[in-house]
């Protein structure tokens, strides 16, 4: 399975391969995986991304659509991960530090996160591949892709930052059982 999937020539190195010349490397079989997630997600996570490919990606079924604030709330993770959320979050709002990363900057000034994030839909039934063999997807949302922009995004929603947007471009995905 992972075979079909290209490699990031020269990943984590100073010469990484550009987006453009991978895309023309991205075979027909996975034209299922939108442009978008390819670019942000399996390009630029490529290292990530390789756990994920047990669960064959190009086999989901994908859909760019809005969630309002109260929904993006509701999006979870197993283990910690939502305390680091909010902690993140915090610190978006409260810190320097995290303001001023380019991301932080971003999200501040147009209320939103600048690519959507990764979210599963009732994936219950799903292992996550990152976890233990316990560690199910929660539900009704499990966020895949967009660790800090889903935090800058929580933090931004308690505090009621004054840019905020009410609605947010999200991934929605969908893994089929086996």
């Amino acid at each position: 399975m992972k075979d079909i999937y290209p490699e990031v020539i020269g990943y984590g190195g100073w010469e990484a391969e550009d987006f453009e010349e991978y895309y023309k490397r991205w075979p027909d079989e996975l034209k299922t995986i939108p442009k978008s997630i390819v670019e942000h997600w399996i390009h630029r996570h490529w290292q990530d991304f390789q756990d994920w490919i047990v669960l064959k990606p190009h086999t989901w079924k994908f859909e760019l659509c809005e969630f309002d604030n109260e929904e993006v709330l509701k999006v979870d993770h197993f283990g910690d991960w939502p305390e680091t959320f909010n902690g993140w979050g915090r610190e978006l709002v409260e810190l320097k530090p995290r303001s001023e990363t380019w991301l932080g900057q971003y999200m501040l000034e147009n209320g939103t996160s600048p690519e959507p994030i990764i979210v599963a839909k009732n994936c219950g039934h799903v292992v996550h591949p990152k976890g233990f063999k316990d560690d199910y997807m929660k539900e009704p949302y499990h966020l895949i892709e967009g660790h800090f922009r889903i935090s800058y995004l929580w933090g931004m929603i308690q505090a009621n930052h004054h840019t905020l947007k009410s609605e947010h471009q999200v991934w929605l995905i969908s893994i089929p059982t086996s």
